[in-house]
């Protein structure tokens, strides 16, 4: 089997996923400044000076999400890439191979990758392509016995 070198196949698709991978962690990172939040203001009545640490808090919490979304941001991005590529890429290859067949080529067996997804369509696709295949034979076949 090939390896594919292109991991942005469907711009639109993967764009979408990993939107929602970077909005999770977002709203990840604000969940937990709340739970951070509440922790601190839970402790700090037990506190000698509360006001210093309240006074504080509010740039506790903003560098705590910009750390967390600087750590978690690229290695969400990065899983949501590996993972709408296996989703992706095999979209991507049946579109091309409907494609070849519409012009009139003969593309070959559908192929994915091992670990891709819908590797179940791949081979109805190749099924379905194989009865037409077979159907336009016997009507060939057909229309040179009347030609005869």
């Amino acid at each position: 089997m090939y390896k594919r070198k292109k991991k942005w196949v469907s711009r639109p698709v993967q764009g979408k996923i990993l939107f929602v991978f970077a909005a999770l962690a977002g709203v990840s990172a604000l969940v937990q400044a709340i739970v951070v939040n509440v922790a601190v203001m839970r402790i700090a009545p037990m506190m000698e000076r509360p006001e210093v640490l309240a006074a504080e808090l509010p740039s506790i919490l903003l560098s705590s999400i910009l750390i967390t979304l600087a750590v978690m941001s690229p290695i969400m991005c990065a899983c949501g890439i590996l993972i709408t590529f296996r989703v992706a890429g095999p979209a991507y290859n049946f579109q091309e191979h409907f494609k070849k067949i519409i012009r009139g080529e003969d593309p070959g067996p559908c192929r994915l990758r091992e670990r891709d997804e819908f590797q179940e369509l791949a081979g109805l696709i190749n099924e379905a392509v194989d009865v037409l295949r077979a159907g336009q034979s016997e009507t060939q076949s057909e229309t040179h016995r009347k030609a005869s």
